[in-house]
């Protein structure tokens, strides 16, 4: 099975060589793979093979996506026609107007087109707009070339011209899920403080855009910015509650859970981090029944498989690679961190202090160490209280999670148990709020790669962990004194610099 880690690897890599080819450093992407391949213990011939099979097969897929997906797109970008796009989403607010996720057929195909209405249009999920639209493509070196929106296997935007007729088109699946997105939402403003529901919207469908800059800012800062981003974490949180209401049946855990998660995929917009961590919580009910055990890394390398199978473009999306990258860390490192954690704990904490600190340390460190490059490039951001601020927050942010779910079930129904469970989750979301804001006022809490140190730094301990991969004695302690010692030899040039430099000042 592990033949399919080496597949996916390199088809992710001609898929990336694919949507990053205007970038030469790419070019050292699929010659990396075929490295590690190389370097990867017994039958590297047969790896090197394999991962050779997947670039191939990843660059005729690309070329057909291309060809049969993106070449009408392409067509389309900065033209001006007369189409019908049929909503599919409520109208979100923007600084210029409204815009609203809609469905346009070209050549038979559907496409997912973000239109941007003007103040004042109502429109609704299953309402069709008919009329001039000027379209941007968003795929690689178009007009409005945009990771984010390949990603979500969005590639135009589509601007009306002139004036619009609006008439209601037939129900379809969509308008019921966007319509109880919307019930859920509703809910929440109405029956939470603003600032708690603010946050609460972030935290149970990802919708982050009212959140203020301050707060925003204090989630990154402090290292739980992907608590209000759908993620993993969120699918891992409803597969425990599935668990406990199927009183440990598999075919009743099997009914509940498969129909609960395509909801909350389907309500968040199916992000890829959030598919990737479905189809990995689906995967674990088969192996069982065959007869086999649950394998991480090959679950993982499937969804990779399958989400870029559905959109090679989605390589390019934040959401894709931190997703990925963070589970790809916890199997690689986490183990091992964890019995490094409990041999340093045992001896001086009650087991089940040691097991909870060895747990959540092991798992945020895994995650993050491969996510940290990848912040740092997209945010400029590194967080270093990530690991205490998780600690600090991660507990609750489950029991949030089931009384907002509470909240929605109990709201309009049981007014005296809405009131009680809205004050109560009050009190825990301002719990998390202030604990953000606390780590982020600290100093040191983040680092930023605008200092050539930090960069240097982190250049630096992509070197060791590449070196811990490859090498046969793992050592975990060596591995963190590397890192902190490191650390701090960069920070502390960073602060010395501007002192030692007479002609220097800074501007507010």
């Amino acid at each position: 099975m592990r033949s399919l880690l080496w597949f996916t690897l390199g088809f992710g890599a001609a898929c990336g060589l694919c949507a990053y080819g205007r970038h030469q450093l790419i070019l050292l992407l699929p010659l990396a793979v075929l490295l590690l391949s190389l370097l990867a213990g017994e039958k590297k011939t047969r790896k090197f093979l394999i991962s050779a099979l997947g670039i191939a097969f990843g660059l005729i897929w690309f070329s057909r996506f291309e060809s049969k997906v993106l070449a009408p797109v392409y067509a389309m970008d900065g033209t001006t026609q007369s189409v019908t796009i049929r909503c599919n989403t409520f109208p979100e607010e923007t600084d210029y107007g409204f815009r609203t996720e809609g469905t346009l057929r070209i050549n038979d195909r559907n496409y997912t087109v973000l239109c941007y209405l003007k103040p004042g249009t109502e429109v609704s999920p299953g309402v069709l707009l008919s009329g001039p639209f000027k379209f941007r493509a968003t795929a690689p070196g178009a007009s409005a070339d945009s990771p984010y929106y390949q990603g979500e296997k969005i590639f135009l935007l589509a601007y009306p011209e002139g004036k619009l007729t609006m008439t209601q088109g037939e129900g379809s699946w969509r308008d019921n899920v966007a319509l109880l997105r919307q019930k859920i939402l509703m809910t929440l403003e109405d029956t939470l403080p603003a600032d708690a529901a603010r946050f609460s919207k972030g935290l149970m469908l990802g919708d982050a855009t009212d959140l203020g800059y301050e707060t925003k800012t204090d989630l990154t800062v402090s290292g739980i910015r992907h608590i209000v981003a759908v993620s993993g974490l969120h699918v891992s949180i409803l597969f425990s509650m599935m668990s406990h209401f199927s009183f440990r049946s598999r075919f009743l855990f099997a009914v509940i859970l498969f129909p609960t998660l395509l909801v909350f995929a389907a309500l968040t917009g199916f992000t890829p981090s959030v598919s990737r961590a479905c189809i990995m919580s689906g995967l674990m009910l088969f192996p069982k029944p065959l007869k086999r055990e649950y394998d991480g890394p090959c679950s993982l390398s499937f969804a990779a498989l399958l989400l870029l199978l559905h959109n090679p473009l989605a390589i390019t999306s934040g959401s894709f690679q931190l997703s990925f990258s963070s589970v790809a860390g916890i199997y690689l490192f986490s183990t091992r961190l964890y019995g490094w954690l409990w041999v340093q704990l045992y001896k001086k904490l009650p087991a089940a202090a040691v097991r909870y600190l060895a747990t959540s340390v092991s798992i945020t460190l895994g995650a993050t160490v491969l996510t940290v490059p990848l912040s740092a490039l997209q945010f400029g951001t590194v967080s270093l209280a990530a690991v205490v601020t998780n600690l600090l927050v991660l507990w609750v942010v489950s029991i949030i999670f089931y009384g907002l779910i509470a909240l929605c079930l109990v709201s309009g129904t049981f007014p005296a148990a809405t009131v009680m469970l809205s004050k109560v989750l009050t009190v825990l979301i301002r719990y998390v709020l202030t604990v953000a804001k606390n780590v982020a006022d600290f100093p040191l809490a983040a680092v930023y790669t605008c200092s050539p140190y930090i960069a240097a730094w982190l250049i630096f301990v992509c070197c060791l962990l590449i070196l811990y991969l490859v090498t046969t004695s793992r050592k975990a302690d060596l591995l963190l004194s590397a890192m902190t010692v490191s650390l701090c030899i960069a920070l502390l040039a960073s602060w010395a610099e501007p002192r030692m430099d007479e002609m220097r000042f800074t501007v507010l």
